[in-house]
């Protein structure tokens, strides 16, 4: 396999996820850090491979590869094996659901979780909460009726996506016990393999993090 690098910063959801999906898929990332509080995705270097000043970015060879659910799903075609097909099922109307969820997380789930309340070290604004709250409702009448998981009993690429933006919640001391659904499908999540990948590193960070800020969420 050749060296996959991959430029992240831990607690970026978006990074995350990537993660998550490298564990399953048992793919090596070389790993890149890149510290948004040290302004390192700014840096010359950094921008010559995202212009976006985004995390995260995949290099593969001659491909240089942004955004996180673009990276799943070439991480997914290019490594995933028939034992992983649940992640991203070959029948296209599964697929299209799958697909569909990731536009909707990006239009409408992580403009209301990632706010930049963890870099900017602030609170939440009344119209940020209620924006917030009003998405989860939806998440939560709307999903996981019957199963743990968005589309069953198994998770999805977009389970893996959906739960690193609910884990930054929670990191951010927001309490989403109030949404049942959710809950159970945090803690079938907390309950999954993938959940370990790089479980030590996200740990030391948010403690490091979140020790002087305590937003109000």
């Amino acid at each position: 396999m050749p060296k996959l690098d991959f430029y992240y910063y831990i607690l970026s959801p978006y990074c995350r996820s990537v993660l998550f999906g490298a564990k399953l898929l048992n793919v090596n990332l070389n790993l890149k850090v890149v510290d948004l509080f040290k302004g390192e995705h700014k840096n010359e270097a950094y921008l010559k491979l995202n212009p976006h000043h985004k995390v995260p970015t995949l290099v593969d060879e001659d491909l240089i590869l942004g955004e996180s659910r673009s990276i799943l799903t070439y991480l997914f075609n290019k490594y995933g094996k028939s034992k992983h097909e649940y992640l991203y099922p070959k029948d296209l109307k599964k697929r299209a659901k799958i697909e569909q969820f990731f536009y909707y997380s990006a239009s409408t789930i992580a403009p209301v979780v990632t706010t930049g309340i963890l870099l900017g070290k602030r609170q939440r604004t009344a119209e940020e909460r209620t924006k917030l709250e009003a998405v989860l409702d939806n998440l939560d009448k709307i999903y996981f009726q019957n199963s743990p998981f968005i589309f069953g009993d198994k998770p999805t690429l977009a389970d893996l996506d959906l739960a690193s933006l609910l884990l930054y919640l929670e990191m951010l001391k927001y309490n989403c016990s109030k949404y049942p659904n959710i809950s159970k499908f945090l803690t079938a999540s907390k309950e999954s393999e993938w959940i370990e990948a790089s479980a030590t590193e996200y740990k030391q960070t948010s403690e490091a993090v979140m020790k002087d800020f305590n937003p109000s969420a």
